[in-house]
């Protein structure tokens, strides 16, 4: 009775918890990846970055100590050294953690630009046409353990890439049709408080390493959790194999962007 129990229980881990696909870039041709419907890991495609040596809590003591950086939450923005300070102390039940989706833009942190480039998988991005008009895309993320996201949609239809470049994330990820509604907790706050209402759901959980990329398609519900101070870049792009999937979610959120793109 008891190896039934467990062949059951077996069973059904499998069934909800269904493990995440990881693909080489260096043997997985472009035209390949673009045909994917679902999430997956990315290896070997960051190896040359110069984050790898770059990006660090030490580094970034000595290059932008007095840098002020932009947060997740709707909090003021804090130098680093003061943040550096706060993630070796913090005991918050939802840590803070650096979101920024201006660095690149700002003098004194655009620098970080220079240390990585975009995978071409990621190139084909329609919104580029879009100029200052294009909504928030890229961003700068630094984060204690515990901290993270909430769980989430990515807007306008667009797909997401995620590289780690130091710690160690977890994932959560639920299809497009899972029920579900936008988190209000972050990070492993979420965890605690709500993730037992969706944990029954078929969904991913995943660990991503340094060095390693998640692919996130459109309209797939995702929440990160690091699970070691971690620094990442992700960016948001929107495909055109993914243009006639968007045109409603735009056309909805954003109408001026809507006739930009589809009627002038």
């Amino acid at each position: 009775m008891k190896l039934l129990i467990f062949i059951v229980l077996l069973v059904l881990f499998v069934v909800y918890l269904k493990r995440t696909d990881r693909i080489s870039y260096k043997y997985t041709s472009k035209g390949k990846f673009e045909k994917r419907t679902t999430p997956c890991i990315i290896t070997g495609a960051i190896d040359h970055w110069d984050a790898h040596k770059l990006w660090s809590f030490e580094q970034f003591m000595d290059r932008f100590r007095d840098t002020k950086f932009m947060f997740a939450d709707r909090v003021d923005s804090m130098k680093f050294i003061e943040y550096n300070d706060y993630c070796r102390t913090t005991t918050d039940d939802e840590p803070l953690y650096i979101f920024d989706a201006s660095y690149g833009v700002r003098p004194d942190t655009k620098s970080l630009l220079n240390d990585y480039d975009t995978p071409e998988w990621f190139s084909d991005d329609i919104f580029e046409q879009l100029g200052d008009m294009r909504p928030p895309y890229q961003w700068f993320i630094i984060g204690p353990t515990g901290s993270g996201s909430d769980l989430h949609v990515d807007p306008l239809g667009t797909s997401a890439w995620n590289a780690l470049v130091q710690g160690k994330k977890e994932w959560f990820i639920f299809h497009p049709d899972a029920p579900i509604q936008q988190g209000k907790k972050s990070g492993a706050a979420w965890i605690r408080d709500e993730y037992p209402m969706y944990r029954h759901l078929k969904h991913q959980r995943i660990i991503q390493n340094p060095g390693e990329i998640l692919y996130i398609p459109p309209g797939w519900w995702h929440i990160a959790i690091n699970r070691k101070p971690s620094i990442a870049v992700t960016h948001n792009y929107l495909h055109p194999n993914n243009l006639e999937g968007a045109k409603s979610i735009i056309l909805r959120e954003r109408p001026d962007i809507y006739q930009k793109l589809f009627l002038d």
